[in-house]
């Protein structure tokens, strides 16, 4: 699986460092992948809210605007879900 960085306004692809026979990965490659997989399992975790508890993110409506207006407001669904979590749990 290959990550991705955005430099200067374009995505470049960065490989996730894996070890090799016989060679294990440096300390410093073992904190650059934990931090990549840190970021890819909160990203990970919002698009699974809104396929589970929001019915996907498949829309049929036609035309950009109600695409866009439908967009926002699953957004903003799951912004106040999110709310909602951190007010009842106490998470900062």
């Amino acid at each position: 699986m290959h990550e991705g960085t955005m430099i200067d306004g374009s995505f470049v692809e960065v490989p996730r460092q894996r070890n090799t026979r016989g060679k294990k990965i440096s300390k410093w490659q073992e904190t650059i992948n934990r931090k990549n997989s840190k970021l890819r399992v909160r990203v990970e975790h919002v698009f699974g809210f809104m396929e589970e508890c929001l019915h996907g993110m498949s829309s049929r409506v036609v035309g950009f605007s109600r695409n866009a207006a439908f967009n926002t407001l699953t957004n903003l669904v799951y912004n106040l879900c999110r709310y909602e979590q951190v007010m009842r749990f106490g998470m900062n």
